[in-house]
């Protein structure tokens, strides 16, 4: 603030301070006019064919091709034991994918480097985030943090046939430099670093670390830290 602008203001109070580098970053993400209409919606089998179409193609705009999910793995989060979230702008009959959450059974991605040697591979007990992510235009209004919310609540709600819990934990893989904001987001929610692999995505320099995510109130059980079963 400048002395000029003071006594061009007499009696006035200044304007409060704004940090300019944020300024900027949200202004070049976000259209800074009314905010828009957004909704989390739960997919069902119905929704498989369009769905997979879709955020296919969203991955082709955002995602280099290492990181993009194959369509068989896609589809496997319209069966059992899969979720399928979206989030969606504008009304209900005239609606844009703005972004997505995905996830499987761990035992849908055995030969994924990761949860092939994940220690609870087999006992039905982990859920698996194979593709989250959000189209640059509506980065900035939380719509990351909101989608992994409605994951992991999905995760939690759902329940084996005689209605226990179907899922204690749920993990993942993260790029290490190119989804490093993810990451961050995902230690808001419980994640810890399980192992960290090298040469991944096709290329020898490239890093992914496996974090974990406890579902449940942690209780101790022994020299360890197990997750409550209501």
């Amino acid at each position: 603030l400048s002395l000029s602008w003071l006594d061009a203001h007499p009696g006035q109070t200044p304007p409060a301070w704004e940090d300019s580098h944020e300024a900027a970053q949200a202004e070049s993400t976000v259209d800074t006019g009314a905010p828009p209409t957004i909704r989390l919606r739960t997919l069902g089998s119905m929704d498989a064919d369009w769905a997979v179409k879709t955020v296919m193609a969203i991955e082709e705009r955002i995602f280099e091709p290492e990181r993009r999910e194959p369509e068989a793995r896609l589809r496997l989060s319209f069966e059992a034991g899969g979720i399928a979230v979206v989030a969606e702008v504008g009304e209900a009959d005239a609606s844009t994918v703005a972004g997505y959450a995905f996830g499987v059974p761990l035992e849908g991605v055995s030969e994924v480097e990761g949860p092939k040697t994940d220690p609870n591979l087999g006992k039905e007990n982990t859920f698996y985030s194979t593709a989250i992510a959000v189209e640059e235009a509506y980065r900035g209004l939380g719509l990351g943090a909101r989608l992994k919310a409605a994951q992991l609540d999905a995760a939690r709600a759902l329940e084996d046939a005689d209605g226990a819990p179907r899922y204690l934990y749920s993990s993942g893989r993260n790029r290490v430099g190119k989804a490093d904001q993810m990451t961050r987001l995902n230690r808001r929610f419980g994640a810890y670093v399980s192992n960290t692999y090298s040469g991944q995505y096709g290329d020898p320099e490239a890093s992914a670390i496996y974090y974990r995510i406890p579902l449940r109130e942690l209780v101790p059980t022994g020299n360890r830290l197990l997750p409550a079963v209501e």
